[in-house]
């Protein structure tokens, strides 16, 4: 188990699906909590993705993971 602490500014990128996480936030300090997540049309095929743990889905986090490391990602300003 790691512990993390982020301030002001920090953020962090997360995926659930490939791994349990937990975020507990302080009640004295203002917290915005973006989550963007696949979007499918279909109930039937979420749920069939959100099982999928084998060679096929490795490969595809495996992808992801260079091109968030080879290339910075943007995020919004506040007035966007």
């Amino acid at each position: 188990t790691q512990e993390l602490s982020m301030s002001a500014g920090h953020i962090y990128l997360s995926s659930p699906f490939l791994f349990e996480h937990c975020i507990s936030y302080r009640p004295e300090e203002p917290t915005l909590a973006l989550m963007c997540r696949f979007g499918f049309m279909d109930e039937e095929d979420s749920l069939w993705v959100n099982h999928l743990r084998g060679r096929d889905m490795l490969e595809v986090v495996q992808l992801l993971s260079v091109q968030l490391q080879q290339h910075r990602l943007r995020l919004p300003q506040l007035k966007e």
